[in-house]
């Protein structure tokens, strides 16, 4: 979940070079980059803010899970990086990357809740560690990362 999110966000602008079509001007790159990184970076926040706000306000009220918080910021992942094969230039990637930062943000968010939801907060840093690295930096983050190297470098 969170490797998609996070090849986006440090490839942002080589997303929009890749994609920039018959576009010449360095300059309308330059600021079609600098919009894509502010939208990512206000949607990431909005994420955050949302998803904690939302997730723990229906818990205290209704009893709602937060892991089905955990599960909408996945399906909006899911449905950024379909919106992301299917785009085209610029005018696509307008829809991808605040979906994308919404769901990273708000995925950045619920996980630790989950965490310490289903272990508790004794050993919080512990599990949050071990989870993070079976399911991240070993697992989905690096097969992101190399797929996204790979279509970078074969287009």
């Amino acid at each position: 979940m969170g490797g998609a999110g996070l090849m986006l966000t440090n490839n942002v602008g080589a997303v929009v070079l890749a994609t920039r079509g018959d576009e010449k001007s360095e300059e309308r790159v330059e600021i079609v980059q600098s919009m894509h990184v502010e939208i990512l970076s206000v949607a990431g926040f909005a994420g955050r803010i949302l998803f904690g706000t939302f997730s723990d306000a229906l818990a205290w009220r209704w009893g709602t899970s937060r892991a089905s918080w955990l599960m909408l910021a996945t399906g909006l992942m899911f449905a950024g990086q379909a919106l992301a094969i299917g785009s085209k230039g610029w005018s696509d990637l307008v829809f991808v990357t605040p979906i994308v930062g919404l769901a990273y943000g708000g995925v950045q968010t619920i996980i630790p809740v989950v965490i310490r939801d289903l272990f508790g907060s004794a050993k919080f840093s512990s599990n949050w560690q071990v989870i993070r690295w079976k399911l991240g930096d070993a697992g989905t983050d690096s097969l992101v990362i190399l797929k996204s190297a790979y279509l970078y470098l074969t287009n």
